[in-house]
């Protein structure tokens, strides 16, 4: 059985699937790859009774699927977020049921997200492998390292958690362009317009959740704030909003889970994040701008925490010296967000009994093999360095007029380095060696193929 793993956002999604993976390393004769994006692909000649694990659906993928399907499976477990978070364009782009209907399993979340899809018998509600990590047995191991500093270097903090676009790497104009050009067809003729409309409504909960990040600072000069960007943003512009304050921070250091774990207080603009908070039953602040608009796009039917329009309205409510209360999830949402349930485990179970007498084939092509052991090459190098010139001088959409370039060229170096860092094999192992006694060790073999491509073996 051999079984493939793409990462699109390598810091959101590298640790929950290294969780799944160590527990389907437990079936016999099974072999899996990690790779960056659709990169492992590209080095394949032919291949036969595979699973695709993809991070998710979009119409976009039609195409993209309909050359995997060719003897081969699909299952998908969204990274996104819980379909019922989904805003409503969201889910009329991710959820095309010409693409669900092919796949052998879509994993859900949570119960609550079964009425969103038709196809009923495509379902297996699982939770998600990243709420494994938050098992207390799990946490502590993890993230050793990590809460250490934390603590050491921070008391009880306000932790504040970026979900936005805004501020990105290589500028929002060219990042929405990226986005037009990406989401063509039929998607772009509905939904564009609509995407920007929601857009503006988002970039004023920004402003606002900055502002609250500053006021909370000035308010309470004897508690540490901490504001983290998201992977896609330029830390550097996101800095640039703040003032100098003593007791303020911007960070994106290491994974969220520890942050989330230690701080006091949790703070977001429907962030999926809030859904950690939730299950570690934090304190929760949820700050939404513009009430009515939001609702327009998004159906969801509950809010995690005390919920804000404005900054002025949530300083006056810790004025009032009113206490937050701490949440908790309802299972009905997140199957996995106890002790007692793990998504691994019901993933690693569906997989074994429903693929278990397949027999997987991959043949590689040798000379694109090579070349992706290799660094990269010199011609890459300089249209790489030409892209990005073009991109901080703002000359690429200009090109693009004329040439109609692919809608890769509108993300620049960084924001791709923030998504996606080179695989570390040491690093890899080690994180294997916290769950595995010794007889286990022996029974599976790790080996990196290149700097964002791995391979299990049991």
């Amino acid at each position: 059985m051999i079984i493939l793993f793409p990462l699109e956002i390598k810091v959101r999604e590298y640790l929950p699937k290294l969780i799944l993976i160590n527990e389907l390393l437990k079936i016999k004769n099974i072999t899996i790859f990690l790779f960056r994006g659709r990169s492992f692909l590209k080095i394949i000649k032919k291949m036969k009774n595979v699973i695709f694990f993809d991070k998710s659906l979009s119409e976009t993928k039609k195409e993209f699927h309909k050359n995997i399907l060719k003897k081969n499976y699909i299952l998908s477990l969204d990274e996104e977020g819980p379909i019922y978070n989904w805003d409503l364009l969201t889910r009329k782009a991710r959820l095309p049921s010409k693409i669900i209907c092919n796949l052998s399993k879509i994993f859900l979340w949570g119960k609550y997200e079964r009425k969103f899809i038709s196809q009923k018998q495509k379902i297996l509600v699982t939770g998600h492998p990243k709420y494994d990590l938050l098992k207390y047995k799990y946490i502590n191991k993890i993230f050793f390292k990590e809460i250490n500093f934390i603590k050491k270097n921070f008391r009880k903090f306000v932790f504040v958690s970026s979900s936005f676009t805004q501020d990105v790497e290589g500028g929002y104009e060219n990042y929405i362009r990226y986005l037009e050009k990406a989401y063509k067809g039929n998607l772009r003729k509905k939904y564009f317009n609509q995407f920007l409309e929601f857009q503006k409504n988002d970039n004023q909960n920004y402003l606002e959740l900055i502002n609250l990040t500053i006021k909370l600072a000035k308010n309470y000069p004897n508690k540490t704030i901490i504001f983290r960007p998201h992977p896609s943003q330029d830390i550097n512009i996101v800095k640039s909003r703040f003032p100098n304050l003593k007791n303020l921070k911007i960070i994106r250091q290491f994974q969220i889970s520890p942050w989330i774990y230690l701080c006091d207080v949790y703070v977001h603009s429907h962030c999926t994040t809030s859904y950690e908070a939730a299950i570690l039953k934090k304190k929760i602040i949820t700050l939404i701008k513009n009430k009515d608009t939001e609702h327009k796009y998004n159906l969801l039917k509950f809010r995690l925490g005390e919920y804000f329009t404005s900054s002025d309205k949530c300083i006056e409510f810790f004025k009032l010296k009113k206490r937050l209360k701490k949440y908790h999830l309802p299972k009905n949402y997140i199957l996995n967000n106890n002790n007692n349930t793990y998504a691994s485990k019901i993933i690693k179970n569906f997989i074994e009994k429903e693929f278990k007498n397949i027999k997987s084939e991959i043949i590689f092509d040798t000379k694109r093999l090579k070349t992706a052991k290799n660094k990269q090459s010199n011609l890459r190098l300089v249209m790489s360095n030409v892209k990005n010139y073009l991109l901080k001088n703002d000359h690429l959409r200009k090109v693009d007029n004329f040439l109609n370039l692919p809608a890769d060229w509108f993300l620049n170096r960084n924001y791709k380095k923030n998504k996606f860092t080179k695989f570390k094999l040491n690093e890899i192992k080690k994180f294997f060696d916290l769950f595995s006694n010794n007889k286990q060790i022996n029974q599976y073999k790790i080996k990196k193929i290149s700097d964002e491509i791995i391979q299990f073996k049991n």
